[in-house]
């Protein structure tokens, strides 16, 4: 007497000890799909149940009964899809979730990037397991939103599709040969290349997340601008001094300072004509609105 439980995600691929008992006749739960019955022998009553739910009555009485059972074995990422099989459930019956959007649940997914950062600052292992289920949570619920999209959806699988597009052009899965391995820095040049070359930018500024907070925002720009070639004596002093003030407004400060700077970037690089990486070019040409 054996119980045979299928994967609820892949109930078509059945474990192959269960193989012997899946070719003689078979009782079956109402949980189990229609296309699995058809190529099955079912019957009323038989020796091997099989099921898809573990919780089904007919499966529990029957290991009350001390049957054996036969599962799929679990695979990397088993519990990612059962996460997202939830949050779809959510999605369609949870009235609070319904009600959500992409712009309402910004400021849940800004609270729980501190969160996850104070979790890598602290060195807690359980709460960095914690807060990265948190960060997991909101690509799920932002991909199953984005599936209700009138105009333009897309699902989960589709954002797992363009990441994994991105890693193998960007980082093929090519180190050098085993006698003259890729270092780091070799690697990180071609990943920059590769990018470079699917976003090529009208502007060195371009793509910067302007929502950042203002030292991260400033950070970025200035590495920026010292890869395009841009003299670092050019960078204004609010930018390469910042100064704390007890009751001051010193991000709001940064912020207009580093968009100021990046108004001056574009202006000069419309009189240069293209993005260069001549230092001299960049000076001849540079316009200090900033200043």
């Amino acid at each position: 007497m054996t119980v045979v439980l299928l994967d609820v995600r892949r109930p078509t691929l059945a474990p192959l000890a269960a193989a012997r008992h899946l070719t003689q006749p078979v009782q079956v739960t109402d949980d189990v799909p229609q296309a699995i019955r058809e190529s099955l022998d079912v019957v009323g009553s038989a020796a091997t149940l099989v099921a898809v739910d573990p919780r089904h009555p007919a499966v529990i009485q029957r290991l009350n009964d001390g049957e054996d059972i036969i599962t799929v074995d679990g695979f990397p990422g088993a519990k990612v899809l059962e996460s997202a099989d939830l949050m779809d459930k959510l999605r369609r019956r949870g009235p609070w979730e319904q009600q959500q959007t992409h712009e309402s649940l910004q400021r849940y997914l800004l609270e729980e990037t501190y969160e996850l950062l104070d979790a890598v600052r602290a060195g807690d292992r359980d709460e960095l397991r914690k807060e990265l289920g948190d960060m997991l949570l909101q690509v799920l619920f932002h991909a199953r939103i984005a599936e209700d999209d009138l105009t333009d959806p897309f699902t989960l699988d589709d954002v797992a599709a363009a990441l994994t597009a991105k890693l193998l052009h960007r980082n093929p899965l090519e180190f050098g040969p085993d006698d003259a391995p890729m270092d780091a820095d070799e690697q990180n040049r071609r990943w920059q290349e590769r990018k470079a070359a699917e976003k090529p930018r009208q502007s060195v500024m371009q793509g910067i997340p302007l929502a950042q907070p203002s030292l991260a925002l400033a950070e970025k720009v200035l590495q920026r601008a010292v890869d395009a070639g841009i003299p670092p004596d050019l960078f204004p002093q609010t930018l390469r001094h910042v100064t704390l003030r007890p009751q001051g407004n010193t991000e709001l400060e940064l912020r207009a300072a580093v968009l100021d700077f990046i108004e001056t970037i574009e202006i000069t690089e419309q009189k240069i004509g293209r993005t260069t990486t001549d230092p001299e070019k960049w000076r001849a040409a540079w316009d200090d609105t900033s200043s």
